[in-house]
């Protein structure tokens, strides 16, 4: 008799004298025993290699570049009222808080290094208070670069370290960047790598400062 008849042969009679649970037992073990190795399931070693691959051959998606740039100032020397947009005719402008009459908003467009604007002292990012800078143009322009002048009246130099910039259109948002400060900045050109047109608002917030937020000027320049 072939040897596999020969096995079923002697397993049958074993269940015959066996009580009802131990052959539910013996059926399931040998079962186990007796699967044939096509319907084994892969090992953790096979199932593991394909999804070790596809995690190999995946790279983590490219950082956005930022649509600003943040560049020292050569020359700190304000520019003509011809060419700050910022203190054309019809513009405004308006700041979350003043330190006090001494240092007047107005005073970030009078053409001078000598003089300065001051947030007040509670407004601090650390404090969850985020001190801005807001100027309407009169009438829609293109701005290529918007530049900061440190503070020379008081000796606080630029204590800004983290900052946003918002442009605006009739039409909606034209640019909403957050930029880093290098540290040890005095004078820095916000550089817009792609000018936009069609402006009718720019509000700079510090997000991140060492210090109250001071200003001796800013200007916004670019076209009509």
């Amino acid at each position: 008799m072939p040897l596999k008849p020969l096995r079923a042969s002697l397993l049958f009679l074993t269940l015959l004298t066996l009580p009802a649970c131990e052959v539910l037992d013996l059926v399931s073990s040998v079962g186990t025993i007796l699967r044939p190795l096509t319907e084994e399931q892969p090992s953790a070693a096979s199932s593991a290699r394909p999804a070790a691959s596809v995690q190999q051959n995946s790279e983590a998606p490219a950082a956005p570049e930022l649509a600003l740039e943040v560049v020292r100032s050569s020359d700190p020397t304000p520019v003509s009222v011809d060419w700050n947009l910022a203190r054309q005719p019809g513009t405004s402008l308006s700041v979350s808080s003043t330190l006090n009459d001494t240092y007047a908003k107005d005073r970030l467009l009078d053409g001078k290094l000598t003089t300065s604007w001051f947030a007040a002292e509670q407004d601090l990012p650390s404090r969850g208070r985020l001190p801005t800078i807001e100027v309407a143009f009169q009438e829609p322009v293109g701005i290529l670069s918007v530049n900061l002048r440190a503070d020379r009246e008081r000796g606080a130099g630029l204590p800004i370290q983290e900052l946003s910039l918002l442009i605006t259109s009739a039409q909606g948002i034209l640019l909403n960047e957050t930029v880093a400060v290098p540290a040890g900045s005095e004078d820095i050109n916000i550089v817009l790598k792609k000018p936009v047109d069609r402006a009718t608002s720019l509000r700079l917030t510090v997000t991140r400062a060492s210090g109250v937020a001071g200003l001796a000027e800013i200007e916004v320049l670019g076209r009509r």
